[in-house]
């Protein structure tokens, strides 16, 4: 063994914060960073001190606690989508669903005692919340590997050889190391990894083999004992909506107010019809589904996650990313109402019952899943803060027109995400009205090219994952086209190594 379980918690708090004295001490982090992560100089909170090594080594821990990085992931890495899952925070707009960074102007529940983002930065409330995550994570994990006949105990203890960027890495897996790469990964993540043999990276090119291999090798608690810390601690305030007061939980309950939002079934798995929850590989066909009084169950899937459409005379639920489809035969959108439904996930919420009661025209699902963790899962990104994941492009309004580039009055979205090794070609991107949104990628990590009068656009140091354009050329995009949640920010320099690099293939307009 490499060291404790607190060993363990000790390492990654350290390596997560930026707050590692061991590389302070060899100048591998200097007093720049750590203003920047604490928010201030050292004499900000100890008047005395002329820099951080004068802090004890309890000192260090606190502020290893309160370190936030640019992102505003703050201690271990936490994020406000992590702290949904876990039942500590609510709110309508946080990373990963709308907002560029963690803003934490959300509303906390009272959880273990803490009621603020202040009360939260303590070894108290951190040290609970990441056994919980941990737990959180291995139970999502071991529900996918028990649907692929699988379990974690065929995996841990073997060496394996994965592909990573066209170089073989071997791993030991370890629970220790699927914790950390869960953490960095999120759960999803970490199912892709076992299952498929899938390597990827976070935003900043942190590989999840780096934090099975770095945080490999403790001792830890067994794998039920973590779920079970897990489960115990369930408030009922977990996911989004009004604390207290979350759809689904308690059969029979009606949701009214803003959890009616995520449909009035009031049913949860064990009680409703159908129930959509983590099932690797599963294809459902539900033959015998009446609109007028059955209930449809789905699980903690975003919206990032999960994708609706109406094919043949059919409502089909898929979960890419898990290789996963439910399929209601002979029923239409239009048939379909909240009444029918209770979803944990507000995000998925909005997009399944924006899409029911209506006539469809056709495919109408939302962004295809990739890996969240985050995330929105939780997973945080190493010292590099964050995993955004999760939805993989594709147009998100609603609306997959196919047919070459042609104008329909309505503006499509393709997120430019990160998603290892995919591919998706877009035949209908108009430049006249459609849009690229660049999310929180650094002008690092996009590279842009033309090939055979196709636009490609490719995640760097993922896989091969790349858009193609159909028919676009740099030429056709003005600034119109193209968005990024903080591109003002300094932080977020996406937008100015998009333009530079559509500037040198030829638009004039950009350069």
């Amino acid at each position: 063994m490499n060291g404790t379980f607190e060993e363990f918690l000790d390492a990654l708090l350290a390596f997560e914060s930026g707050w590692d004295r061991e590389r302070y001490n060899a100048g591998i982090i200097q007093d720049w960073q750590l203003d920047t992560w604490a928010g201030g100089p050292v004499g900000d909170f100890f008047p005395n001190y002329s820099n951080w090594g004068d802090l004890s080594d309890a000192e260090w821990e606190a502020m290893a606690y309160r370190s936030m990085n640019t992102l505003g992931f703050v201690g271990y890495q936490f994020g406000e989508a992590l702290l949904i899952d876990l039942g500590y925070y609510d709110d309508d707009l946080y990373y990963g669903n709308g907002a560029a960074t963690n803003t934490w102007d959300g509303t906390w529940t009272g959880k273990n005692g803490v009621n603020s983002l202040e009360e939260f930065m303590t070894k108290e409330a951190q040290d609970v919340a990441i056994r919980e995550a941990f737990g959180h994570n291995l139970s999502i994990i071991e529900n996918g590997l028990s649907a692929a006949g699988r379990s974690l105990d065929d995996y841990l203890g073997t060496t394996v050889t994965y592909n990573s960027g066209g170089s073989e890495v071997a791993v030991t897996l370890t629970l220790t190391g699927i914790l950390a790469a869960a953490h960095l990964r999120g759960p999803f993540g970490t199912l892709n990894l076992l299952l498929n043999g899938t390597s990827s990276n976070d935003e900043f090119g942190t590989s999840i083999l780096q934090y099975v291999d770095q945080f490999g090798g403790h001792d830890a608690p067994e794998v039920y004992a973590l779920i079970a810390y897990f489960q115990d601690r369930l408030t009922g305030d977990e996911g989004l909506g009004t604390p207290g007061d979350t759809p689904g939980d308690t059969p029979g309950d009606t949701p009214s107010g803003p959890d009616a939002g995520n449909g009035t079934a009031g049913v949860d798995a064990g009680s409703a019809d159908v129930a959509i929850d983590w099932a690797w590989g599963t294809n459902d066909v539900v033959s015998n589904f009446d609109p007028s009084s059955d209930t449809i169950y789905i699980d903690w899937f975003n919206a990032d996650h999960i994708d609706v459409s109406e094919s043949n005379g059919n409502v089909v639920f898929s979960i890419p990313s898990n290789n996963q489809t439910t399929t209601l035969e002979g029923v239409s959108l239009s048939e379909l109402s909240a009444a029918n439904f209770t979803i944990r996930d507000d995000s998925a919420a909005q997009e399944i019952l924006a899409l029911v009661g209506q006539d469809s025209g056709g495919d109408t699902g939302g962004d295809t899943g990739g890996d969240t963790g985050g995330d929105t899962g939780g997973d945080t990104g190493g010292d590099t803060g964050g995993d955004t994941g999760g939805d993989t492009g594709g147009d998100t309004g609603g609306d997959t027109d196919s047919g070459g580039n042609d104008s329909d009055g309505v503006q499509d979205v393709v997120k430019i995400t990160w998603d290892w090794g995919r591919e998706e070609t877009i035949s209908d991107f108009a430049p006249s009205e459609d849009v690229l949104d660049f999310g929180a990628m650094a002008a690092t990590g996009i590279g842009i090219s033309e090939v055979d009068g196709d636009l490609h656009i490719e995640v760097l140091g993922n896989g091969g994952h790349k858009y193609i354009l159909e028919d676009v050329q740099a030429e056709d995009l003005t600034l119109a086209n193209l968005t990024a949640p903080g591109w003002n920010d300094d932080v977020l320099t996406g937008a100015n190594g998009v333009i530079e690099k559509l500037a040198i293939l030829g638009n004039d307009d950009l350069a």
